[in-house]
């Protein structure tokens, strides 16, 4: 089996799922690094929770929508997110969905990461949350607004005067497309 090439050895799990892709409400995919499993997931219309049991993650770019979920329990999910993020991880790209809950992302996140991608970097609370992960993170390197129209001036020197760690960046310097 481990001599198979990729796409044989995947085809029965793509086959099952897109013949579930109208009922499928919960799915756990482990150690999976085959985009096609993702791409047909995409595809689900009904799937709530996505489990993943990814051993050795070390990029994550996490774009996605979330509807219909109580603002507090979303808040109480996004705190579990974070909490579990893997020691491995280096890379964090967190879409524009993420933006109202970093402070709460970077606070509760305990991942050695190397970059961060955020969208913007204009509010106060999370110019805070941002300058705290940074002094306790020592292995971050860069962050990333998407536009530099996103990053604020006085937020961008407020950053710059407690962390000497940490260089701020365009997006497209670090920016990884799996």
């Amino acid at each position: 089996m481990e001599d198979e090439p990729t796409f044989i050895k995947y085809y029965g799990i793509i086959s099952a799922l897109e013949s579930q892709k109208n009922s499928l409400q919960e799915i756990i995919v482990e150690n999976c690094d085959y985009n096609e499993v993702f791409e047909v997931l995409k595809n689900c219309k009904i799937l709530e929770t996505l489990r993943l049991r990814i051993y050795c993650l070390q990029f994550l770019s996490l774009w996605c929508f979330i509807n219909d979920i109580q603002e507090e329990e979303l808040k109480i999910q996004v705190i579990q997110f974070a909490e579990i993020l893997p020691l491995t991880l280096q890379y964090l790209d967190l879409g524009d969905t993420w933006q109202p809950y970093i402070d709460i992302v970077l606070s509760n996140c305990n991942a050695p990461l190397k970059k961060l991608l955020i969208y913007h970097l204009n509010d106060e609370k999370y110019t805070r949350a941002l300058i705290e992960f940074c002094i306790r993170n020592k292995a971050l390197n860069y962050v990333a607004v998407y536009r530099d129209s996103d990053l604020d001036e006085n937020f961008r020197k407020e950053v710059e005067a407690y962390v000497t760690n940490v260089a701020l960046v365009p997006r497209a310097r670090i920016v990884v497309n799996c």
